[in-house]
């Protein structure tokens, strides 16, 4: 099997009005050596056709499958990776140009299972509303002890840690060696993923840069903590 360096797994649902700018900041990175894999989670707008534009970069794999929700998607992607490492990125978000090729040299450097970099939050229109770029108080560019992240998972999961996969570039070694997946059932399914990767003792870095820039939409989960349906989604989970 041929083997890239990087496997960028983006899950879409009527993504149609950013998925332009995500797919080109994540084709137009300075590492090129990258693989990205649309999975198309049954849109009912123009983003299959969007996704299937993209077909004409040898880069890009295109999935399309029926509406099961966003941790069926990226496990759709997971089973098709054959990056060296594995990224994910939102069809709604957009990353900076020298984003995987940062966490790419910290993790080749250190032999890291999980790299971790900041973000920025905007709006809708590309204004920054909020940079998030602390290290959670791990001290910056070092190994992170198997102690320190047993003794501070409460703590870990308290300050958003754990919520986000697309700040985190994983080994996909690591990933398989541990049978990590997407656990698809109605969850809040990235806590559980990062959760497991933490259980299972993975050297992991972070990296005080804010690297990606996740979109806060009117259509956005976040805009929605407060409705039943994402509290039930929290119930299940815990």
């Amino acid at each position: 099997m041929n083997q890239v360096k990087v496997s960028v797994i983006i899950p879409v649902y009527n993504a149609e009005k950013y998925l332009r700018k995500c797919l080109d900041s994540v084709l137009n990175q300075t590492l090129k050596d990258i693989e990205v894999i649309i999975v198309d989670d049954g849109s009912s707008d123009n983003s299959p056709a969007i996704c299937d534009e993209y077909k004409a970069d040898s880069r890009v794999v295109v999935i399309h499958q029926e509406n099961a929700g966003a941790a069926k998607a990226r496990n759709a992607g997971l089973a098709v990776a054959k990056g060296e490492y594995i990224g994910f990125v939102d069809a709604d978000d957009y990353i900076e140009n020298i984003m995987l090729e940062s966490l790419v040299s910290t993790a080749d450097i250190n032999n890291c299972d999980i790299v971790n970099c900041g973000h920025y939050e905007t709006d809708e229109n590309g204004t920054i509303l909020r940079e998030c770029f602390d290290t959670h108080g791990f001290i910056c560019n070092e190994i992170v002890s198997q102690d320190e992240i047993s003794n501070r998972l409460r703590e870990i999961h308290k300050d958003n840690l754990l919520w986000f996969t697309w700040r985190n570039l994983y080994k996909t070694e690591f990933l398989v060696t541990n049978h990590i997946q997407y656990v698809e059932e109605n969850v809040v399914e990235d806590p559980l993923f990062n959760l497991e990767c933490l259980l299972n003792k993975p050297r992991i870095i972070f990296i005080g840069k804010p690297l990606y820039y996740y979109v806060l939409t009117n259509n956005s989960l976040t805009r929605k903590k407060g409705k039943q349906g994402y509290t039930k989604h929290l119930e299940n989970t815990y």
